[in-house]
């Protein structure tokens, strides 16, 4: 008797699009970093430290986002699955400290689950 596996529907997943959106995040994490560099180096009372305080705000959303953007859709590949849960699955706080899981939306969990279970062959 041969044993059938249970597959989800095949999806047409856009690659393009998720490149897009990696290229986004990854650029978006350029300028914060590239910011906060500028904004440490800063004294405070240099006359554009509350503008760059903003902009480090500013910078740190657009990052925020572009990440959310990744997770919300669904990963075209096991690499693209490694991203998300390498950001799903994670410590906050140093070592040594009380290391807490970051919280993080139903929503977004629950894509990464529909994910792992297109991608990843069945036990």
């Amino acid at each position: 008797m041969i044993d059938t596996i249970e597959r989800q529907p095949a999806i047409c997943i856009d690659q393009a699009k998720w490149g897009a959106a990696m290229m986004r995040y990854r650029l978006a994490n350029l300028r914060f970093d590239s910011d906060l560099a500028t904004f440490k180096a800063m004294p405070e009372e240099h006359d554009d430290y509350r503008l760059w305080h903003t902009l480090i705000d500013q910078s740190a959303d657009e990052v925020a986002d572009a990440r959310r953007a990744l997770l919300d859709m669904p990963a075209p590949e096991l690499s693209a699955l490694r991203w998300k849960l390498d950001h799903v699955i994670t410590f906050e706080g140093d070592v040594g400290d009380d290391e807490y899981m970051e919280s993080w939306s139903r929503d977004y969990v629950e894509q990464a689950i529909a994910d792992y279970k297109r991608l990843l062959p069945a036990a």
